[in-house]
């Protein structure tokens, strides 16, 4: 067949003798391992050969048996034959087995002669011997082993379909799941391994542990009060658990294990993503995940927030305006938009019906914002209902079982036609009663079955799928309820209106309301003025000594500190009122009526109180007691009330912020009011009237020189604040809620100091909201500038204190002598007090405004700090108004 090449001869240098006789004289023979005989020249009997071989091999495989110790049954029994034919199945049960011989068959069973070696390969021997090499070879498992019949297995499985237990596969109450003891021995059935076994039955186990699972889900969940979507989602678990019950009870398992086994795998394969939806799945263990209580938990973050806004948006347009367009229910609307989907045609209608009531919604919603209130109560009947869509199912589902006829019997007259049901069967007139599951188990067993086993390359994704047919249409509704309740607040609750009455009163934009609250909170005059020349009746005494600086003589009658609310009312009773005063006149448009009505309701939703205690949060410290104290009027508060309708723009957490900054702009006004008094007694000139300190030359110049320190650092705060701090920042507010109201959500524009996305009335309350952190932050009320706070109010407080020494002085409560040391204490108390709170603005100078800045001309500071078009620069801004060139700095070194 072969041969080889021959050797090449080597030099005998290298090759030994010894070597050369101990080479091979010849090669070894080799047989082929399988030859095909030649054909005697007889008449040939195949069958009685292959009967022959047969024989002959059943005593080769007992002879190597006994080689191997192992005890190998050769006769195949009955119980083999129904095991052999229970593995591999039989023609009934659909799988084909070729149990016929011929000739060809015959031929190809023909084994070779006796000349042929055997394989030395145990796996291609036969398969009984395999079986019995591997069983004796193998170690035997630990736990005990438990022979069951195939009609025993059998009926265990059809317990776990059923998810009940039995006394093989228990259920365990603690981890929710079937199964055997630990203890207990290992199932094997006849002719299959015990991993088979256990494979073959913890299939059934997990199909009985995910229906026990669903069902105490849908029985737990049906005893709690759900929403609309659990309920919905609750229904479809039990519809599902119905339809695979059905299924699986006309297909209970059979003595042909292995094809039960491949027909219960897609029973298997639905209730485990079922219990994995539920959060319920066959790889979990108790306690569960909790189930989303809406479908809020099926949608990404962005869908959350859309239709969480959306919910509140229609809670409060059916508070405000309960005729509004989208707060109607028009009949057939709400079935169309739930309700379950079972085919591409049912979304397709459902889209298309969601795309139709949208368009027709919006041109309600269109017709409302351009009518009057007269045309707005037909607006609703202008445009109809988008109607109910054709029937989808245009064939009955149950057509297999049509409903029966009924023979109505004779004729009879209409006024006797009642007598007619007294000819039929008994209950024949009835109407058959139709499960709703039952109805809804068809229409899945329908979708299913007409489902097709691969979709095709061009089918959508889930979440495709989804977000096309639920999310955006959603989101376009949600959109719709946020621009319809961002229209009311603009044009019927006139939201930028009670935001400029807030503006005019809370932070002291109105010039009219800061001049009465000045005149009735403060006294103007100098220090030398006469108490008893002010009409109050009350004489100098040693209570008019320790009044207040700058506090109005008339707020207490009495001298008290701090005085009762009838004082009060008598004095603040008409500012709102006459800074009120005339705005009707410029509002006499009629367009503008919705504003003048909110103006005339400010009298009454805006008042002063007073408060008792301290909020929470605030230094107790702080004594309301001391009129002396620059936070004497802390006790006195600002209340707007507006309409509930705006809670959500304007709720307590805003009006304590608006609050903060009034009280801050108190103190201001009362540093400012302080000031001018002493700036009109420091340079009077009138003889009856002089500077105390008059006498004194060197008194004089100092207590002139403090006096222009003061006015010139109360005017840049004062400049500071009213410009950059409030004026900036509010400023940029109105302008973009002003393009908002002009433009569409989506068309508003963005400037380049603020890139948020104002599109409803939620991101304008969150807007809202942090332009007064802003205007906190850069006045120094936030909690975080604590110290730095402390020392602009340090400035503010040594105002109070000149004015103090310079009425006492002008009283001769102290000598002239002690007067002149206290204001050279004074002056040196000022210098510290400026280069404590330049240290503190340097901190907080995170931009590095100052340091960056060498101003040369008030231009450029104006450029800087506060020109137009340029961005608030924070506590730099104030750095830059305070010490421009450093000089404070500087004094303070060379003192």
């Amino acid at each position: 067949m072969f041969s080889l090449p021959p050797l090449p001869d080597l030099p005998l240098s290298i090759v030994d003798e010894n070597e050369l006789k101990q080479l091979p004289q010849s090669l070894p023979l080799v047989y082929p391992r399988f030859f095909v005989p030649a054909l005697e020249d007889k008449p040939q009997d195949p069958i009685i050969r292959t009967l022959q071989e047969q024989n002959r091999r059943k005593a080769e495989e007992e002879r190597l048996s006994q080689k191997l110790n192992i005890r190998l049954v050769t006769a195949i029994t009955k119980q083999d034959e129904d095991t052999e034919q229970t593995l591999s199945g039989d023609a009934s049960s659909g799988t084909w087995q070729n149990l016929s011989l011929s000739w060809d068959e015959l031929t190809q069973r023909s084994t070779p002669t006796v000349d042929t070696v055997p394989s030395a390969f145990v796996s291609e021997q036969k398969t009984k011997t395999f079986e019995a090499v591997v069983k004796h070879l193998l170690p035997q498992p630990i736990r005990p082993t438990k022979a069951l019949k195939v009609s025993e297995l059998r009926e265990i499985l059809q317990t776990l379909v059923f998810g009940d237990s039995s006394s093989d596969v228990p259920w365990n109450p603690l981890t929710e799941q079937f199964g055997s003891p630990e203890d207990a021995p290992l199932m094997v059935v006849d002719g299959l391994t015990p991993d088979s076994t256990q494979g073959l039955i913890s299939q059934f186990i997990a199909i009985g542990t995910c229906l026990r699972r669903l069902e105490t889900f849908a029985l737990y969940r049906r005893a709690m009060r759900n929403c609309h979507e659990m309920h919905a989602i609750v229904h479809c678990v039990h519809v599902t658990l119905t339809y695979v019950r059905n299924q699986m009870a006309e297909n209970l398992p059979s003595e042909q294990l292995l094809e039960g086994h491949a027909r219960y795998a897609a029973y298997c394969d639905l209730l485990q993503s079922l219990a994995r939806f539920c959060r319920r799945g066959y790889e979990s263990t108790p306690p569960y995940y909790p189930l989303p209580e809406t479908p809020q938990g099926l949608l990404d973050h962005r869908a959350k927030v859309q239709v969480a806004r959306g919910i509140k948006s229609l809670n409060i347009l059916r508070h405000a305006r309960p005729e509004h367009p989208v707060c109607q229910y028009v009949l057939g609307e709400q079935e169309q938009v739930t309700g379950w989907v079972w085919t591409a045609q049912d979304v397709e209608h459902r889209a298309s019906w969601l795309e139709r009531h949208l368009t027709v919604l919006n041109k309600r919603v269109h017709l409302w914002q351009a009518g009057t209130e007269e045309r707005r109560t037909l607006a609703a009947d202008q445009f109809p209902s988008p109607g109910i869509p054709v029937t989808i199912e245009e064939t009955p589902l149950d057509s297999a079982d049509p409903t029966p006829t009924v023979d109505e019997g004779a004729k009879y007259k209409p006024e006797i036609s009642d007598f007619r049901k007294f000819d039929l069967e008994p209950g024949a007139h009835l109407k058959k009663v139709v499960d709703p599951v039952e109805k809804e188990v068809s229409k899945l067993r329908r979708l299913i079955q007409s489902f097709p086993e691969h979709l095709p390359a061009g089918s959508p994704t889930l979440f495709y799928l989804i977000q096309t047919t639920v999310v955006d249409p959603l989101a376009a509704h949600c959109r719709l309820l946020s621009s319809s309740l961002l229209d009311l607040h603009f044009n019927d609750l006139h939201l930028l209106t009670h935001f400029d009455v807030l503006r005019r009163f809370m932070l002291f934009g109105d010039a009219r309301f800061v001049a009465n609250l000045r005149a009735a909170l403060f006294d103007e005059g100098n220090f030398t003025d006469d108490p008893s020349l002010d009409g109050s009746g009350m004489q100098p005494s040693l209570d008019m000594q320790i009044w207040g600086v700058g506090l109005n003589r008339r707020l207490s009658t009495k001298g008290e500190w701090p005085p009762d609310g009838y004082s009060l009312s008598h004095s603040l009773r008409s500012v709102i009122y006459r800074a009120l005063d005339g705005d009707d006149d410029e509002r006499a448009d009629d367009s503008r009526e919705g504003e003048r009505k909110v103006l005339q309701e400010a009298e009454w939703r805006m008042g002063f109180i007073i408060r008792k205690d301290h909020d929470e949060g605030e230094d107790e410290q702080v004594s309301w007691a001391d009129p002396m104290s620059i936070q004497a009027l802390g006790f006195l508060r600002l209340q707007y009330r507006p309409p509930s309708t705006l809670d959500l723009l304007i709720n307590a957490d805003v009006m304590d912020k608006y609050q903060r900054v009034f009280d801050f702009l108190l103190c201001l006004l009362r540093a400012d009011s302080v000031a001018r008094a002493n700036f009109a007694t420091c340079f009077n000139k009138t003889p009856s009237k002089t500077n105390p300190f008059s006498t004194n030359p060197k008194a004089e110049h100092l207590s002139r020189r403090i006096n222009q320190h003061m006015q010139s650092f109360l005017s840049a705060l004062i400049a500071y604040i009213f410009d950059s701090a409030i004026g900036s920042h509010w400023t940029t507010f109105t302008r973009r809620l002003q393009s908002l109201r002009r433009d569409t959500p989506s068309e508003s524009p963005q400037t380049e100091t603020d890139e948020r996305d104002l599109h409803d009335v939620f991101s304008i309350a969150d807007y809202h909201s942090e332009t007064l952190d802003k205007i906190l932050t850069a006045c120094l009320l936030k909690s975080r500038h604590q110290a730095a706070g402390a020392a602009l109010r340090k400035p503010l407080a040594l105002i109070l204190a000149l004015g103090k020494l310079l009425r006492d002085a002008h009283t001769l409560r102290i000598g002239r002598e002690g007067a002149f040391v206290k204001l050279t204490q004074l002056d040196k108390a000022w210098g510290a007090a400026i280069l404590n709170l330049i240290k503190h603005l340097q901190s907080l100078d995170e931009r590095g405004i100052a340091k960056r800045s060498s101003v040369a001309d008030l231009r450029e500071l104006h450029a800087l700090a506060g020109g137009a078009g340029s961005a608030p620069l924070g506590p730099g801004d104030l750095l830059l108004r305070l010490d421009p060139y450093n000089w404070y700095s500087k004094a303070t070194t060379n003192r």
